[in-house]
Formats: structure tokens, sequence, C-alpha cells
């Protein structure tokens, strides 16, 4: 009895110790499974820095192109304005076409940044890159709807002067015409763009 006593108590204890290190070594188990779910966590944490970052200077380089044309198109709408004040019809229906061309061309910049900066958004690091990638976009999505009213105004502001050129007064003041309208938009939309660039302005003070 007493031997049997013995036995139950080793079998027992050899439980016991199996139970233990079945214990630790679930124990380490887990904090393996942990350890390398963190460590994933971690790289995909990177890999998404690395997309955001460049991302961000893919949609910051397309706005930099933007402005330049930006700055280029708009000396030629100045240009074009002076000439038809002057009555210098058929030179200024030349500076609008100018003018149209690089309008255009900025406005494709500003589509291109905006594209990326709404990529970006989805791999933002923190709350405050997301929310500086969100304003980066609705900046560059203005820009865009700028340079595209421009770029239409700039079409019938050429197809004006050549009219009144060729003295075409009832299809010259058509033109005219709609060409003012894209011009309201175009005032429309600088509020909300000056209020973007602020916004961006302002966060980065932050940071």
């Amino acid at each position: 009895m007493k031997k049997g006593i013995l036995v139950i108590g080793v079998v027992l204890i050899i439980m016991l110790l199996l139970s233990g290190c079945i214990d630790e070594a679930t124990h380490v188990e887990n904090d393996t499974t942990k350890y390398d779910e963190l460590k994933i966590e971690m790289q995909q944490d990177e890999i998404n820095r690395t997309k955001f970052e460049k991302l961000m200077f893919k949609g910051i380089r397309k706005n930099v192109d933007g402005d330049y044309s930006y700055g280029y198109a708009a000396c030629d709408f100045e240009n074009a304005g002076a000439n038809y004040d002057a009555g210098y019809l058929d030179v200024a229906s030349t500076y609008y076409d100018s003018a149209d061309f690089v309008y255009a061309m900025a406005n494709d910049y500003y589509k291109e940044a905006e594209s990326y900066f709404d990529r970006a958004i989805n791999f933002a690091p923190n709350n405050n890159m997301k929310e500086l990638a969100s304003l980066m976009k609705d900046e560059s999505m203005y820009a865009a709807q700028i340079t595209s009213v421009l770029h239409q105004n700039c079409e019938y502001m050429s197809s004006a002067s050549n009219a009144y050129y060729i003295e075409e007064y009832t299809l010259g003041n058509e033109q005219l015409e709609i060409a003012n309208t894209f011009i309201i938009t175009h005032d429309s939309l600088i509020p909300p763009f000056e209020n973007a660039s602020a916004s961006i302005n302002s966060l980065l003070d932050l940071l």
C-alpha cells in the first residue's frame, strides 16, 4: 500500500513537472509568437512609413512642377490681358493660347500631386501625418480646379480676341461672356485654396 502510495506520489510529481514544463514551453512559445507578431508589425510599419514618405515626396515634386508651370502661364496671361486692353488682339490671342497650354500642364501636375497625397493618406504613420497628407491633397485639388478654369478661360479669351480682331463682334461678345464665368469660378476657389495652405503651415508649425 505504501509502495502504491509512493508510486502514485512519483507519478503525480512527474505529472506536475511535465505540466510545469509544458506550461513553460507554452509560455516560451507564446512569447516567441508575440515577438514574431511584433516583429512583423514593426516591419509593416516601416514599409508603410517608407511608402508614405515616397508618395509624399512625389506629390510635393508634382506640386512644385505645377507651381513653376503656373508661374509661366500667369506671365503669359498677364501679357495677354495687357495686349487685349491695348487693342492688339492678334497678339493677345497668341499669349492666351500660350497661357492656355501651360495652365493645362500645371493642371496635370496638380492632379498627379493630388493622387499621390490621396494614396499617402492610407500609409500615414500617425494622425498628424495623415492630416498633413489630407490637407496637401485638398490644396492640390483646389490648385487643379483653379488651373482648369484658367485654362478654359484662356481658350474662350483667345477665341474672343480672334473674333474681335476680324470684327465678328457678336461672336466675340458670346465668347467673352463665357470666359468671364470661368473667372468668377476662379475667384470662388481662391479662399478654400488659401485656407488649405494656411492649415498646412499651421500644422507644420506644430510638428
